[in-house]
């Protein structure tokens, strides 16, 4: 952690007043109630093979803190270029929060965008949006080992009709519908295969599925977008215990799954993202209840209104 030199401070408010509310605050305590319930039912596993157990309660425990204390504090960053200070609400990155969830999409729809825009257009290969379906039984609740099951299906059958080797690829992400049934939807880059084809083969490898839709994308921003928004929402249900469930569920899971050319692509920067200013690296220098605020600060929202009137 950086220190700021700075000597003038300001008394911007508590961020929970900027950024929270009561009502979301009971909600959130909730679901954290819950998500460390799960964790305390795996400490109370006792065998031989229990440090994974162990390991998974620990990550939940975390998860549920975080949870609970998104945008609570603000966050202190600098520009090390050109010295900019930029202050916004600290965020958890939970994949049920809804805030956190469209900044994560934001950032991976423009690295999609980019991505998509290189491709070529000539020859037969093309975009295209796949949705596959996984059949459910009365009463099914989804465990973590569908989850990674049907993304090994979907990667065989993927791999199969589109390989990296013939410059051809994926992105998928997961849904799990209201009826807690599952489907992959993937962005597909390749060449065309009839449905019923498809359809013969999801079967065949999953067994008991066959449902698929193919279609060709004609405008890559609006399909992303689509895609996108599995990872924007969190799950249907508003009840805190199914929202624990779903952290349970896909702890350890990635969101979006890469496959062929796009496999290891990097859909995110490893490193925060410039200074819009300068630049620049931004550091982190510490975290604030509101009180001790840099005066010369700016918050996150302010810096992008400078920059779109720059832009303008």
């Amino acid at each position: 952690m950086r220190q700021l030199i700075n000597k003038n401070y300001r008394d911007v408010g508590y961020a929970f007043d900027r950024y929270s509310s009561n009502e979301k605050a009971e909600f959130r305590d909730s679901v954290a109630k819950h998500i460390k319930s799960i964790a305390d039912g795996y400490l109370s596993i006792r065998h031989l093979n229990f440090r994974p157990f162990l390991k998974r309660a620990a990550m939940l425990y975390r998860q549920a803190e975080r949870y609970a204390g998104c945008g609570n504090e603000y966050v202190v960053v600098a520009c090390g270029g050109c010295g900019n200070v930029l202050t916004g609400p600290k965020r958890c990155e939970s994949r049920i929060c809804e805030d956190c969830a469209k900044k994560y999409a934001s950032r991976v729809r423009h690295r999609q965008l980019e991505l998509a825009k290189a491709l070529p257009n000539s020859g037969k290969r093309r975009l295209m949006f796949l949705t596959l379906t996984k059949k459910t039984r009365p009463g099914f609740s989804p465990q973590a080992s569908d989850v990674k099951l049907i993304f090994n299906d979907a990667r065989k059958l993927i791999n199969r009709f589109w390989p990296g080797k013939q410059r051809c690829g994926a992105f998928a992400v997961i849904e799990i519908g209201s009826n807690q049934n599952i489907h992959i939807h993937a962005l597909v880059y390749g060449f065309y295969i009839p449905q019923s084809r498809i359809s013969s083969h999801w079967l065949k490898i999953t067994g008991d599925s066959f449902v698929v839709h193919i279609e060709q994308v004609r405008q890559a921003k609006r399909y992303i977008g689509y895609l996108l928004k599995y990872i924007t929402k969190p799950p249907h249900s508003k009840d805190p215990k199914e929202l624990a469930k779903f952290i349970d569920l896909m702890m350890g899971v990635r969101r979006i799954r890469t496959y062929g050319i796009f496999y290891n692509c990097g859909l995110l920067h490893k490193e925060s993202c410039p200074c819009p200013f300068c630049g620049g690296k931004f550091y982190y220098c510490r975290l604030d209840d509101g009180k001790m605020i840099p005066e010369h600060a700016l918050f996150f929202k302010e810096m992008m209104q400078i920059v779109k009137e720059n832009q303008n």
